[in-house]
């Protein structure tokens, strides 16, 4: 579990689950979703997708299948 964080911060390479996504987007988990741990919320992360695009940045908020991608991620 995440204990007592203010923020986490993960950055990785996965394949994409949403053919909008492309190589580089940014990806901002507004929940978390397991079938082991449910759904842990991550409130304030979709504040961050705005001030990223003016940056000049695709940017993308919604919830992430967490066990999903991980497993995706497995060979």
């Amino acid at each position: 579990m995440l204990g007592d964080a203010d923020a986490v911060g993960v950055a990785g390479l996965c394949g994409g689950i949403d053919p909008d996504l492309r190589a580089g987007d940014i990806v901002l988990a507004t929940e978390l979703r397991s079938e082991d741990t449910g759904t842990i919320p991550c409130p304030g992360s979709s504040l961050l997708a705005e001030p990223l695009r003016r940056m000049g940045l695709r940017a993308a908020a919604g919830p992430l299948p967490s066990g999903l991608i991980a497993n995706g991620m497995q060979g």
